[in-house]
């Protein structure tokens, strides 16, 4: 199969397929949204099937996956396996969008909306790339499979169950992944793991009702101040955790992970300017040392007493707090939540805690392996630069369950902008970086397709 005519073919059809882009950021699919989901489920099958690749709906406990299968012609052919999700984050704080969250808008050569990097625009150039070889082949170098979920915003807490039940149907080779930003548009990355994560809630009460702060101020407690000192115990100044027991499974790194560091490319102002925030005050082995090696507890949000415009004198009834962790190897999410919940009960009996969803287990994946070797040459034919190996990625995705579960190899090759803004307003993915996505795709499957 010439590559120059699959090349030349993604370009010149590049425009109907950012229509497709579009229609597909149009359709709301917040995680919580089970009507919507179903509706951007049946868009996602749609398209699939428009473009010769017949999707199927996989209705389950939770929300749906969307599947798709192309067999290749060679029997013997290896199997790719591409993973991404089509649900996202929730708008809020709608006022700070520049343009409607559904309503995808160019401007500044990028696409704006909800799920325009995260992830639609990404999963939808592993199709695309596919779509190229069937019209002008009718045929596929390799044995491609999909599998899109509805959840992963939220924990993917059915995914593993789907998988283990479909085990056998999502038999692959190499699970490709592409979701997140790059570090630089002119070098794309491959990353090989990813932090774990478990949410918690924490909630206190001290009275039936709210008080009033002038006749009751001072002989009753404020649920309030009981949560901002439960937080406070388990942080100290500098941001380590005071939680007993919080690092003491965390992988040592190697002299290999910090020469992979060594080559990681490190631009403080550009960081900045993207996190938004007035600088990186790092050095480059603490930033991604923080990133990939070293977990981190986040405090979500707080909700307690009066907060609306104006004063209100009350003395709070209770108070919750949303907190997360990022877990890394050789963490687990049954471990942590039980060494949070003892620290809890310790420092304030009265507070409760529960987990919200499942979580996530972190994960790592062989970067030495032939197939990856073949994908790197594709990112690198199309990236300015060298492209770099990340040994994981700072944010948490599913891949425990490839990893444990299927005992297949992963990759995360992100086509997302440095600034594309995901899970805040103004979401949006350069076209450029979705156009190149694409040609990557396509590249990677003729290159593992000479794999004997």
């Amino acid at each position: 199969m010439n590559m120059e005519k699959i090349h030349a073919y993604l370009e010149s059809n590049k425009e109907e397929f950012l229509e497709i882009f579009k229609r597909l950021v149009r359709q709301p699919s917040v995680s919580k949204n089970y009507v919507d989901i179903c509706e951007c489920a049946k868009t996602l099958k749609d398209i699939m099937d428009e473009l010769g690749i017949k999707g199927e709906i996989c209705k389950k406990r939770g929300n749906p996956v969307v599947l798709g299968e192309v067999r290749s012609k060679n029997v013997n052919a290896k199997t790719i396996l591409f993973y991404g999700h089509y649900d996202v984050q929730p708008v809020d704080p709608i006022d700070l969008w520049h343009t409607l969250p559904f309503e995808p808008s160019i401007r500044n050569e990028r696409l704006y909306g909800r799920g325009s990097a995260d992830n639609k625009g990404q999963l939808l150039t592993h199709l695309f790339a596919v779509k190229a070889y069937l019209q002008l082949y009718g045929d596929i170098p390799v044995h491609v499979k999909f599998i899109f979920e509805g959840e992963e915003e939220i924990g993917s807490p059915y995914l593993l169950d789907f998988i283990k039940a479909n085990r056998d149907k999502l038999k692959s080779d190499i699970v490709y992944i592409s979701d997140g930003p790059m570090d630089s548009e002119d070098i794309n990355k491959a990353l090989f793991g990813s932090r774990g994560i478990i949410s918690m809630e924490l909630n206190i009460e001290t009275a039936l009702y709210d008080n009033h702060s002038g006749s009751k101020g001072g002989v009753i407690k404020n649920a309030a101040w009981e949560m901002v000192k439960l937080l406070q115990s388990m942080v100290n100044e500098h941001g380590e955790v005071l939680i007993d027991g919080f690092y003491e499974n965390v992988r040592a790194r190697t002299d290999h992970d910090l020469e992979l560091i060594e080559k990681l490319n490190f631009e403080p102002t550009i960081i900045a300017k993207a996190f938004g925030v007035e600088k990186i005050e790092m050095t480059k082995e603490a930033f991604y040392t923080n990133l990939m090696y070293r977990p981190t507890l986040t405090i979500n949000g707080i909700c307690s007493g009066y907060t609306e415009e104006g004063s209100k004198s009350v003395i709070p009834k209770a108070a919750t707090a949303k907190i997360e962790v990022r877990l890394v190897c050789d963490q687990s999410t049954n471990e942590i939540f039980q060494k949070v919940e003892r620290h809890v009960k310790k420092v304030n009996s009265n507070a409760t805690i529960s987990m919200l969803g499942r979580g996530m287990e972190p994960s790592r994946s062989n970067a030495d392996s032939p197939i990856v070797k073949q994908i790197m040459k594709a990112v690198s034919a199309f990236s300015p630069q060298e492209p770099t190996l990340v040994p994981s990625s700072g944010a948490s995705l599913p891949n425990y369950i490839w990893a444990s579960v299927m005992e297949t190899p992963f990759i995360i090759v992100p086509y997302g902008n440095i600034d594309e803004h995901n899970h805040s307003p103004n979401e949006n993915m350069k076209i450029s970086l979705f156009d190149r996505g694409m040609h990557i795709s396509a590249q990677a499957i003729h290159n593992i397709s000479t794999i004997l």
